[in-house]
């Protein structure tokens, strides 16, 4: 995973925006997935030793009631992480939108293009 971010910057500092956008989401997206992947298989791990800790000392009610209460840790940290990700990806760059697109002109694009 950390040679797949590596790539992605390497990438994103290098690239020509014009024609390599698309190249760039896709980076970035499985850098992302990767991520979550980890994440999920984390928790698979540290939930089967909660498990088995508890079932070897002859309490898996106290267990599952563990696994169930960290596993929903995990999920809101997880979420609330993506949620300040996208409101401040979203700050940083606003979508802009035309209020008159009908009237738009050739002039008016490449001025907003080249301003």
């Amino acid at each position: 995973m950390s040679l797949l971010g590596l790539l992605a910057e390497i990438t994103r500092r290098s690239c020509n925006y014009d024609w390599e956008t698309y190249k760039l989401i896709r980076l970035k997206n499985m850098h992302k997935y990767m991520a979550y992947f980890i994440i999920a298989g984390s928790q698979v791990t540290v939930s089967s030793g909660i498990l088995n800790y508890f079932t070897y000392v002859d309490e898996p009610t106290k267990g599952w009631i563990i696994l169930g209460l960290s596993n929903v840790a995990v999920l809101i940290i997880l979420i609330a992480g993506e949620v300040v990700y996208r409101l401040r990806l979203k700050k940083d760059i606003p979508l802009e939108t035309f209020q008159d697109i009908d009237n738009f002109t050739r002039a008016d694009f490449n001025n907003f293009v080249h301003n």
